[in-house]
């Protein structure tokens, strides 16, 4: 399962039962410190009004969940650990998650596939095709 670090923050404690029923889930978080774009870190005794409600914990170990249920996990913040570490988790069959830090800056690079229409290709229904009377 891959999901963002807002995400695991809904969803994250199914973690438990997947280790109450032994199950081998693999978790991948994507870790940008925020909901949508993050933070690099939040000042201790800052007001609150300073920070931003899109920003969530940089230093949070959601690894740390998954070893307390007895599992697995690993922080991850470069590409060579990632590979290394995806390794490990698939050849293991316990329960894992992977902290994957990314720049909490980077923008979303555009999400365009041709299987998708774009609103420019769709037409809109006319009369006759929708059944409407005039």
């Amino acid at each position: 399962m891959v999901v963002g670090d807002s995400a695991f923050g809904f969803s994250g404690m199914e973690l438990e039962t997947a280790a109450r029923y032994s199950l081998p889930l693999k978790v991948i978080i994507i870790n940008n410190s925020g909901i949508q774009v993050g933070v690099e870190e939040i000042e201790k005794g800052g007001e609150v009004n300073d920070i931003s409600p899109s920003a969530l914990s940089p230093n949070t170990q959601y690894e740390m969940i998954s070893h307390a249920l007895g599992g697995k996990g690993k922080e991850v913040k470069t590409p060579e650990e990632l590979e290394t570490s995806l390794q490990e988790m698939l050849s293991d069959d316990n329960l894992w998650v992977l902290n994957v830090r990314i720049d909490p800056y980077a923008s979303a690079k555009p999400a365009t596939f041709s299987w998708l229409t774009s609103s420019a290709d769709v037409k809109k229904p006319t009369a006759a095709a929708s059944g409407a009377k005039l």
